[in-house]
């Protein structure tokens, strides 16, 4: 019985592992913009939240908002903390059924992300799989969000 319940608990800890992989910050450049993002658990998957930007105001000083965003009460949100994907989930090596942000349009996507090795993530992001556009965001080696 303890070997049974060993290997089941070893089971369970490795496939939530390989799914863990994907937390930590990488780096995003993305139509001229460079930020900072940070992918943690959050509730049953896995969530992507802005950190960091290069410029994060505009050219008076003011800071940078989500003003695109659909929900009118979330346009006051400043771009260092917009949740960019959210809900994903791990599945057969790659993080899938959630939606992605893009804060330039105000438009949310379905995504799927995976490895292409160790510190590449490959997001494919697009409407019911038409026209996906595909984005790589660099894994950093900080453990922690950094300022």
């Amino acid at each position: 019985m303890t070997l049974l319940l060993t290997l089941l608990y070893s089971v369970a800890a490795f496939s939530q592992s390989g799914g863990d992989k994907i937390i930590g910050n990488y780096l995003v450049e993305y139509e001229g913009h460079q930020s900072k993002v940070k992918i943690f658990k959050y509730k049953d998957g896995y969530r992507v939240q802005n950190y960091w930007m290069k410029e994060p105001n505009h050219p008076d000083g003011t800071p940078v908002r989500d003003i695109n965003n659909p929900d009118k009460s979330k346009r006051n949100t400043l771009m260092t903390e917009v949740v960019f994907v959210d809900k994903v989930v791990y599945k057969d090596g790659e993080w899938t059924d959630g939606q992605i942000y893009d804060p330039t349009s105000g438009k949310s996507y379905n995504v799927k992300m995976k490895f292409d090795d160790d510190k590449t993530l490959h997001l494919r992001a697009g409407v019911w799989g038409v026209y996906p556009k595909s984005i790589y965001w660099k894994k950093l080696q900080t453990a922690t969000p950094e300022k």
